[in-house]
């Protein structure tokens, strides 16, 4: 298919638009259309606190529509739509060429070439992957190659001879008529190697194990991001094996750490392995190039079409290197795979994307992501990259200085703006289900809670070693599924606009804030792993805003149902005052009206070890008397089940303060790094009596900080509290006023180490090796 079928705008890649829209200007007004036609952005919906904007941040798992994409669709491809599998109608014949310039646009925006096939698969990176792994297994792991390649001029040539062909059907009389080379088999005793990042989605983990392949999992360094030593170690240990394979994660969906592609497939050609990416997460943000030199050419990426803004209702996409189809017999064989077919014997088609795309295929879909490619294009990929590492820049210093917001991950590494994250309220966590609800409730703001389907990640993330997992896992086979761990995860896409980025961590700062004086109102289902405002099983009003395909009637031979008016507000800020206004008359009642707190579970001693969240009964206790039980799990081992990795992506709980100062990685700019390595130097060269002190107190300067918000007073804690150790029970005056006596009386000694001096509030550097003053 030759570039005359393209718009001017495909024409550069890599960023580029054309030359007479080079301005900022443009790129500018094009986000501002990208925005304002954002199908339901700022609609108002109904919650249990009354009308909220619709605030979507939840790009990361699915896309939005846009309008002017499915006003073509509606104007322009379903008038003459048609069945593609015909040359025979005029409307099949139209609707199979925009089928054409859409797979050729999207493959020219993977700076694909004539070496590389892009298949339309299924509804994501799931069927993707799993084709991938279906070919590989039918060509016996690319022990067989396909020879087939088409001409610009639609002719077919045998790669292996270079002999051209009028028709298809030649083609497969000379190849059938000729000896293939003979490619040696692989082994049942070994099997193809594939090595895969801790970071990788259930699709890039589970198809590979099925097929019989044996996986070894690569760690991420000190950065967060994965250890090419170890990858390398792992090729060379492996390198007599006969098939290796790469499939990495160009993108974490979990926190958005991006992998170094080029450098990864350097590497992985140097062993003779094959490169293959998934996409699925960073796909709509960053520049996918198949080819960027004969040394760093990706044998195979896949992505999710769904994810890209403009994306709904569009397949996944497997774009490969053509020699990886030597498959003869297709993954899924039927309609549209055939070549010839008899009662007797059937000879399949030589194309690959033909051979490949079996039945009919998901045809508007696939013309959408022409149209979804042709809008990236135009933008400049490059210039939405630098958008959402801009965005993670400016946006996560904010974040992380958030008292009680945990945010996952490394913060050195290359990211996009993805963060999951934990609320903390004493030991335990809120539920990432009552978070997500509130967030929803309180401000119309769309994201999701859960593992975001990257279990080995995220138990990493959170601390939980093997030993836990499986203690997890029994108990949701026993039915206590509220008890998996997990997280909150919202992203910031590239258009996002500056009123919505600042409302929605306006939001965060109240929820992290205030959220122990929301829990009450709702209530946790065991079975479903959800938290519901107890008002809304009463509230029909509510019920009934939802829509419902039962409501459609044809009673009067027409298709009839309540049309949704949509009203929209960009006026965001008003919702904030709104929550802060619920939050004052709660503090006023307190839940005294409702009675004594009832316990939600009777639960097994072996479970309640496993919980790692604050109870709505637990909350209102704390409300009514500031007291919330600290007695969490083990008590002799003080082992927290969930211990979030955040901001350095060490547990500073269980962190060597040597090996802090000492390792390599080490960000010598993070003062909290430092302050917490020598404040655990500090506190293990003290004398017995002080370390006889029973406590209870946090390491980490950001507990503090949040101790102090949680108690509302400075006078609870003492002065030097970058010293204490763990949590100490927040209603006992008595013994933090004896803690900080006795710290006090140790004061000279901690002064004459003449160390790094802190502020009141715990965070800044004000001197560097200076005497600590009184």
């Amino acid at each position: 298919m030759s570039l005359r079928f393209f718009p001017q705008a495909l024409k550069k890649r890599n960023g580029s638009i054309p030359e007479d829209e080079t301005s900022d200007e443009y790129q500018q007004e094009l986000l501002e259309y990208i925005r304002s036609n954002v199908i339901g952005d700022f609609s108002i919906f109904q919650t249990v606190f009354g009308n909220r904007p619709l605030v979507y941040a939840d790009y990361v798992a699915s896309g939005r529509s846009l309008q002017f994409l499915e006003d073509y669709i509606t104007n322009i491809v379903l008038p003459f739509y048609a069945n593609t599998h015909t040359f025979t109608s005029w409307v099949g014949f139209q609707t199979l060429n925009l089928r054409r310039e859409s797979r050729e646009m999207v493959k020219h925006c993977l700076n694909g070439n004539e070496n590389d096939l892009l298949l339309f698969v299924g509804s994501g990176s799931t069927g993707a992957i799993n084709k991938l792994v279906g070919i590989l297994k039918t060509s016996n792991w690319g022990s067989r190659q396909s020879y087939y390649t088409e001409t610009k001029s639609g002719t077919v040539s045998c790669s292996q001879c270079c002999s051209i062909f009028a028709t298809e059907g030649k083609f497969i009389k000379h190849l059938n008529s000729h000896t293939q080379p003979s490619n040696p088999s692989n082994k049942k005793d070994d099997p193809p190697l594939v090595f895969i990042s801790i970071f990788e989605h259930h699709s890039n983990i589970l198809p590979w194990k099925e097929a019989g392949a044996e996986v070894i999992f690569i760690s991420d360094n000190s950065q967060g991001e994965l250890d090419i030593k170890e990858l390398e170690n792992q090729l060379e240990l492996n390198r007599s094996r006969k098939v290796k394979i790469g499939s990495f994660s160009a993108g974490s969906n979990v926190n958005g750490t991006l992998t170094n592609v080029r450098a990864v497939t350097r590497l992985l050609k140097s062993y003779d392995a094959f490169s293959f990416f998934d996409y699925a997460a960073a796909a709509p943000y960053v520049v996918m190039d198949m080819n960027p030199s004969p040394q760093e050419a990706i044998d195979a990426l896949f992505f999710s079409g769904h994810k890209f803004v403009g994306g709904p209702g569009t397949p996944g996409v497997l774009c490969l290197k053509r020699f990886l189809l030597g498959n003869e017999t297709p993954v899924e064989p039927g309609g549209g795979t055939v070549f010839f077919v008899t009662k007797n014997s059937h000879t399949y088609l030589a194309n690959p994307e033909e051979k490949e795309e079996g039945g009919t295929p998901d045809i508007v879909g696939s013309i959408r992501l022409g149209l979804v490619f042709q809008l990236k294009n135009a933008i400049g990929d490059k210039f939405i990259m630098d958008l959402e590492l801009e965005h993670y820049k400016r946006i996560s210093k904010i974040l992380y200085e958030i008292p009680g917001l945990f945010i996952l991950g490394n913060q050195r590494s290359k990211r996009l703006p993805i963060f999951s994250f934990l609320v903390r309220h004493g030991k335990r966590f809120f539920h990432y289900a009552f978070i997500a609800a509130l967030l929803n409730d309180l401000f119309g703001i769309e994201c999701r809670g859960g593992c975001a389907c990257a279990g080995p990640y995220a138990l990493k993330l959170l601390d939980i070693d093997e030993e836990k997992a499986k203690m997890y896992e029994e108990a949701r086979k026993d039915g206590f599924e509220l008890f998996l761990p997990g997280f909150v995860r919202l992203s910031f896409n590239y258009f996002v606009d500056e009123e919505t980025i600042e409302y929605i961590i306006a939001a965060l700062k109240f929820i992290a804030k205030n959220a122990v004086w929301f829990l009450p109102m709702y209530k946790f289902t065991m079975e479903k792993r959800v938290a519901i405002h107890r008002d809304l099983e009463k509230n029909n009003e509510l019920k009934n805003s939802m829509a419902s395909l039962n409501n459609i009637t044809y009673s009067d031979a027409k298709c009839e149902y309540k049309p949704s008016v949509l009203k929209k507000t960009r006026r965001l800020n008003q919702y904030i005052i709104a929550a802060n206004k619920i939050l004052e008359k709660i503090k006023v009642h307190k839940y005294l009206h409702e009675g004594d707190p009832e316990k939600e579970f009777d639960l097994p001693e072996k479970i309640e070890k496993l919980r790692w969240f604050i109870l709505p009964s637990e909350a209102k206790i704390y409300i009514q008397t500031k007291y919330i039980n600290n007695n969490v799990n083990n008590e002799e081992s003080n082992t927290l089940m969930v211990n979030p990795k955040t901001r350095l992506y060490r547990n500073l709980s269980t962190e060597n303060p040597k090996q802090i100062l000492g390792d390599k990685g080490y960000n010598h700019e993070d003062i909290r790094d430092k302050e917490y390595a020598i404040s655990k130097k500090n506190y293990s060269s003290m004398n017995e009596s002080y370390k006889n002190i029973p406590t209870n107190i946090s390491s980490t300067l950001r507990d503090i900080k949040e101790l102090k918000h949680l108690s509302n007073s400075n006078d609870y804690f003492p002065k030097n509290e970058i010293y204490a150790q763990k949590y100490l029970p927040l209603n006992d005056k008595a013994q933090i006023n004896l803690y900080k006596n006795r710290l006090d009386r140790n004061l000279k000694e901690i002064r004459s180490k003449k160390q790094y001096l802190v502020s009141n509030d715990g965070y800044s550097l004000k001197k560097k090796y200076a005497a600590i003053k009184p």
